[in-house]
């Protein structure tokens, strides 16, 4: 799927890009859920000019630096010393670097530091304070889990507090740029059709490219695709479950409580595929039609992917319920109110 949207994202991107080149170094922070766009908007507004990317895994600090040395003499096309191991030298570094030359730093997933090393925020200000006026940097830092970020950056306590120069939150898409969208890849769509493509997918550019890409652009075909064994869509599911459950999490216990709930999830709504009336994504948009026909000021229609799991959540704690009913308790002995 081609780029879609963004226009005025990508503006502001660029100016800022031309401030940090001509005048000084520029920290801009990019947020938004999972799937949003954000890389794609940040490589799209940094093309054709020296670009080093970073994609912060889930690795100890010397392996990341151990994998972003080549990255970074490749795309300078320079010389990066071989035993840089911390990413408070490898910073110090890339800014010392920008004193002499104009370059863009990427850094995605930029709140992952928290599970790797959390002093590397409170170092990385330190150099930024100290080598900001004087280089000539454009860094753009993203990130998908936003409670995380605004803590990082916009918390008075947090480490970084005050050094982002702009601070961009991406939304979803349109229902006019969906329709943009269907107006290319289906010409002869329905109204139906694009209501189920809102409806299933929340404007979520990730989720509107999955259907592009394979053609299943009419509601029954969305609906097969969705449902079918090994969908993209259920794994994505458990990937945002155990993320949701995984946030500040030290010990992994909510890893695995996210693991449990995702599998729980998944064997339900299997359970379920066998009834095609009884299907549970018509079930949830026949629901959601129903409640934003008596809450008209709601946002019709809320991302089919949430439906399931909370339409799952309810359908498990009914489940449980039933096999553990709570035994009622023993009134014997007690005086009756009078009446």
């Amino acid at each position: 799927m081609r780029f879609y949207n963004r226009e005025e994202e990508l503006k502001e991107l660029k100016r800022i890009q031309q401030l940090a080149f001509e005048e000084s170094s520029r920290m801009t922070v990019v947020t938004g859920r999972r799937r949003i766009g954000k890389t794609s908007l940040i490589m799209k507004a940094v093309e054709q000019t020296p670009t080093v990317y970073l994609f912060i895994g889930r690795k100890n600090e010397a392996t990341l630096c151990e994998e972003f040395i080549p990255l970074i003499a490749q795309a300078l096309q320079i010389f990066v010393p071989t035993e840089i191991r911390s990413f408070r030298n490898l910073f110090q570094y890339l800014m010392q670097l920008s004193t002499q030359r104009t370059f863009n730093l990427v850094i995605d997933e930029f709140q992952e530091f928290y599970t790797i090393n959390e002093s590397i925020f409170s170092d990385m200000q330190n150099i930024w304070d100290q080598y900001r006026k004087s280089s000539h940097m454009n860094l753009i830092v993203s990130g998908s889990i936003y409670s995380l970020m605004q803590k990082i950056f916009q918390d008075n306590k947090g480490p970084l507090f005050g050094r982002a120069d702009n601070i961009i939150k991406l939304s979803a898409f349109s229902l006019s740029v969906l329709k943009e969208i269907m107006h290319e890849y289906a010409p002869t769509h329905s109204n139906d059709d694009l209501l189920a493509l809102y409806t299933f997918t929340g404007g979520v550019p990730k989720y509107v490219e999955l259907f592009c890409d394979n053609h299943t652009l009419h509601v029954e075909s969305m609906i097969h695709f969705m449902a079918r064994d090994n969908s993209p869509f259920t794994e994505e599911g458990k990937n945002l479950l155990i993320e949701e459950f995984v946030q500040g999490d030290a010990d992994g216990k909510g890893k695995r409580a996210g693991e449990g709930y995702a599998a729980e999830l998944l064997r339900l709504h299997t359970a379920r595929v066998d009834h095609a009336d009884r299907h549970p994504l018509r079930q949830i948009m026949q629901r959601n039609g129903e409640r934003d026909h008596h809450r008209p000021g709601e946002r019709r229609a809320q991302p089919l992917l949430f439906a399931v799991q909370v339409d799952v959540r309810d359908e498990a704690i009914q489940q449980k319920q039933e096999e553990n009913p709570k035994p009622e308790p023993d009134r014997r002995g007690q005086k009756r109110p009078c009446a």
